[in-house]
């Protein structure tokens, strides 16, 4: 029996292996650039290396059929790589602009033909989401203009700002840092919707406070940043993805006939807690040696 797995990675190869020892012939696929973590128990990595050992078995990497037959023969697993041509298109993790463009074309054609629009109906409805889009793409204009005038750190308005910064906030403490970053990004989030538009907006700013205020205590610059981090990650969280009113939250309310009001009555005494003790942890971490 042949077994064609799809796939090279540690869970993949685990299975690969208990098949091979079980003496049944194991074929593998993965892509031309694995993106495995755990490289030293994947057969993957035989796609970059030529070969690769996980304990006993051997997986050696086959560009061709006669490659896979001449692999089997030896008593390897032959893995495959680029199948079905995947190489040729743009990774998943470089998509930009254009590729979500088209993808976004293509989507609004096929629910267009789903639902029997008719070209007005269609040509309205098309306009009226992209006309929603302005805001998203001037916030992100915007926050890409902060990001070029604060510059880095030895260039750039970000100099004159850290500067600023070590004469105004030199005796802020910080635990009183940790509650006003989760506080502003609890309160920007009803404001500026998506997390790479408020990290764009805020971060060159409030990375430069950060590395300022810490640079001459415990935790360190690095730590300071890593503070703010996490409390972004806590007040975004908090507004964006359990208070606001965002559209997929709102679609499933209306699925479900849940008022709005009432999910955030109830919401609310769950949400609130966690932000009160997530806060709490916050304060305390750079104390305890967290960060």
């Amino acid at each position: 029996m042949l077994i064609l797995i799809r796939g090279a990675g540690d869970l993949a190869s685990g299975v690969a292996l208990r098949l091979h020892r079980s003496g049944l012939k194991v074929v593998m696929t993965d892509l031309e650039r694995p993106t495995a973590i755990r490289r030293t128990v994947c057969f993957s990595q035989a796609i970059l290396f030529g070969k690769a050992k996980v304990e006993d078995v051997t997986a050696v990497r086959a560009k061709t059929m006669d490659d896979v037959r001449r692999i089997l023969a030896a008593g390897n697993i032959p893995v495959l790589a680029d199948l079905l041509g995947v190489n040729s298109f743009t990774w998943w993790g470089d998509w930009y602009f254009d590729e979500f463009t088209i993808v976004m074309l293509i989507g609004s054609v096929v629910v267009a033909a789903i639902n029997r629009l008719s070209l007005q109906e269609f040509s309205r409805e098309f306009i009226g989401g992209a006309r929603s889009l302005v805001s998203i793409t001037l916030v992100v204009s915007v926050s890409r203009g902060i990001t070029l005038l604060m510059g880095s750190g030895t260039s750039g308005m970000s100099v004159t700002f850290v500067y600023w910064i070590r004469n105004m906030l030199s005796g802020v403490p910080v635990w009183l840092f940790a509650i006003a970053a989760v506080a502003t990004y609890c309160i920007s989030a009803l404001f500026i919707q998506g997390t790479s538009s408020t990290a764009g907006i805020t971060m060159p700013i409030l990375g430069a406070v950060a590395f300022t205020l810490f640079a001459g205590t415990s935790i360190g610059s690095a730590g300071g940043q890593m503070l703010l981090v996490s409390c972004f990650t806590l007040g975004l969280n908090f507004t964006a993805s359990g208070l606001y009113p965002e559209a997929t939250k709102m679609g499933v309310l209306e699925l479900t006939n849940i008022p709005y009001p009432t999910y955030l009555r109830h919401v609310t005494r769950i949400l609130v807690p966690m932000l009160l003790a997530g806060t709490a942890v916050l304060v305390i971490s750079p104390y305890l040696g967290l960060v």
